[in-house]
């Protein structure tokens, strides 16, 4: 008697939960969604199908759960289609109770009937934090979850992925047998080496020091620096200076030429050209030096007195002083600096 009666309460509250569970419905439109571009402005769509199945007076909220670094682009929740009656039906963003990556819709009315549904689309863009999940071997999965009198159909897509560019950096060659004031000009370049393309080209340099920078140009355009602070230069690459499609492509390269002096010895300047969704979230940097080596030199000092109008000793005459730098090398690497020249012994003037 009480296993038919456990087996009757067991039976009871399965239908109870049936029911319940049978208030709502769920469909993303379709369950398998395209792969997201991380950044680069690029958006991709989410459709879902919410339909009521038992009427209710409380209405219904939707939550779209968007896996790590996917967020919800605000104000792109669009009406598709809806039931004929009510014929105002949709859906309204609940800003209050959403995050950027779990965005929350309800119906526009509380009272539903059987046959109401509504159809909408959303925008979804990808951020840094999406390129990393993947790489450490993260599914991208979106899931919708409806609900109504407290209880919740739920439906999850298919996993999906994220494409993203892949930038090389390939530094100056070492400007070799500098001299200090010297100024020299360099080239460096930036490339991509994956399928998805980037539309910008975040590059910054810093020179330290020993670099007074004088130029940067691609071809025949000159660069503006979008910020300097101190001795670093940051730049935005953006438009046709990536190419007649203004995009930097599989396998492109895009070379810099650069124009600077040298202020101190042995100088390095260090470069990152990454890409990202804006100049404070980077999603990827190649770096590079670029580096400096003296031109050598050896100074050395040459002495020579020549007497003109002498007679003698105690008839007052002239006498020529030549000192000549005879040093070896590179002229300049060669100079004599803070020289001090010596008449005489003891207290003679220093002149």
């Amino acid at each position: 008697m009480k296993k038919v009666l456990l087996l009757f309460v067991g039976l009871f509250f399965s239908t109870i939960a049936i029911a319940l569970k049978a208030q709502v419905s769920v469909q993303i439109v379709p369950t398998s969604p395209t792969a997201v571009q991380v950044c680069n402005d690029s958006t991709t769509d989410l459709r879902v199908r919410v339909s009521i199945t038992a009427a209710t007076t409380t209405g219904c909220a939707v939550s779209i759960n968007l896996p790590t670094g996917v967020e919800y682009v605000h104000g792109t929740g669009t009406l598709v289609k809806n039931s004929s009656s009510p014929a105002a039906l949709t859906v309204n963003y609940n800003a209050g109770a959403s995050t950027p990556n779990v965005p929350v819709f309800n119906f526009s009315q509380n009272t539903l009937a059987a046959s109401n549904y509504v159809e909408f689309t959303i925008k979804k863009t990808a951020t840094c934090d999406a390129r990393i999940f993947v790489l450490n071997g993260g599914n991208l999965i979106d899931s919708v979850s409806a609900t109504v009198n407290g209880t919740s159909s739920l439906q999850a897509s298919a996993g999906y992925t994220a494409n993203y560019p892949s930038f090389a950096f390939t530094q100056p060659v070492a400007q070799n047998n500098a001299v200090v004031g010297g100024t020299y000009s360099r080239t460096f370049s930036v490339s991509n080496g994956a399928v998805t393309s980037s539309d910008e080209i975040f590059l910054t340099i810093d020179y330290g020091t020993g670099i007074q920078p004088n130029s940067l140009s691609i071809g025949a355009t000159t660069l503006t620096p979008t910020s300097v602070t101190g001795s670093v230069y940051v730049y935005t690459i953006t438009g046709t200076l990536l190419g007649a499609d203004s995009l930097l492509t599989n396998g492109e390269t895009i070379t810099f030429t650069e124009n600077y002096t040298v202020l101190q010895c042995n100088a390095v300047t260090n470069y990152s050209a990454g890409w990202g969704c804006s100049l404070t979230s980077i999603c990827q940097a190649a770096t590079g030096t670029g580096s400096v080596t003296m031109a050598t030199g050896v100074p050395g000092m040459a002495f020579t007195a020549t007497k003109t109008n002498y007679v003698n000793k105690c008839t007052p005459f002239n006498e020529v002083l030549t000192y000549t730098n005879s040093g070896t090398g590179n002229a300049i690497a060669a100079t004599m600096f803070n020289t001090k020249f010596r008449l005489g012994g003891g207290n003679s003037s220093v002149l």
